[in-house]
């Protein structure tokens, strides 16, 4: 995968909205924040260490109502970065109730913000780039073939041909199988799932970043149990209930959908799950995973 700038004019959420902002007269950075969207995160630039972990702040800036940001960084900065959003709040699809992202956090990585980054998308997918990233850069793969590898690794996961951090969810019924579709099934089921495994608490997202971060949704984070609430995340979380999410999700969710569209994009959305699924969950690597 090419080692390119983040600069995402063309792939969505860089204009066209009215985002809150911030930070200095440095290069700019915008794009949007979505679980549903969230309006009210607060947003913040760090550069990063070789070893992935965050260093300096470079800029921070908020969320609008719509879940998008537009703000200039108070540093300018060559290299790789990391952006974080945090708190805010948002809409559930699967219940319609209102999400506080209190105490959690999102990231998506850049690997060069040296021109700012435009079209960014800050999603749960995103983060699971950033996790499995500084595992590779904490295990001293070089940090920008670290991104890019972690993009290539997530992307493979879910079917996608774009890197998640350049996606916006968007369904069109009877063409599920985009990759907006994709990724908007693919939220829709998380959503599902955290309702169910953690009491509808935004930690399921960190949780399951943490899980794939060695590359295999066990449950397991070096060698550790992945705490998830009072408890810990099931080994089953990123596959087969997962799965069980994507495949109820209901078609009401999407504007049109059918029960054959949510077959089709399900089917879709997990090509590569089973590759990154113990054995003992009887997901295999060679078959889609949706049945």
């Amino acid at each position: 995968m090419a080692l390119l700038p983040l600069a995402l004019a063309g792939c969505g959420g860089g204009g066209g909205f009215n985002p809150l902002s911030g930070g200095g007269s440095g290069p700019l950075v915008s794009g949007s924040v979505i679980k549903g969207p969230v309006s009210g995160a607060t947003l913040t630039v760090y550069a990063l260490n070789t070893d992935g972990t965050y260093g300096a702040v470079l800029g921070t800036g908020t969320t609008d109502a719509t879940g998008n940001f537009s703000f200039s960084l108070t540093t300018p900065h060559t290299g790789p970065a990391a952006l974080v959003a945090t708190g805010g709040t948002y809409t559930s699809e699967t219940t319609g109730a209102t999400v506080s992202g209190a105490g959690s956090s999102l990231c998506a990585m850049a690997i060069d913000l040296s021109a700012g980054a435009t079209g960014l998308v800050i999603t749960p997918l995103s983060d699971m780039v950033c996790a499995r990233a500084a595992a590779l850069a904490a295990g001293g793969t070089p940090l920008p073939t670290a991104i890019a590898d972690a993009d290539t690794f997530v992307m493979s996961i879910y079917g996608l041909t774009g890197r998640p951090e350049t996606l916006r969810p968007s369904f069109t019924a009877g063409a599920p199988c985009t990759d907006a579709g994709k990724l908007a099934m693919v939220l829709a089921a998380l959503d599902k799932l955290r309702t169910g495994l953690a009491g509808g608490s935004d930690a399921l997202y960190t949780a399951l970043s943490s899980d794939i971060a060695d590359g295999t949704f066990d449950g397991l984070s070096g060698g550790a149990a992945v705490p998830l609430g009072g408890g810990t995340l099931p080994f089953t979380a990123g596959s087969t209930d997962f799965v069980g999410a994507l495949t109820s999700v209901a078609p009401a969710v999407f504007a049109g959908a059918t029960g054959a569209d949510i077959l089709a994009g399900g089917t879709c959305a997990t090509t590569g799950l089973g590759a990154v699924s113990p054995a003992s969950v009887g997901l295999e690597a060679t078959s889609s995973g949706a049945m």
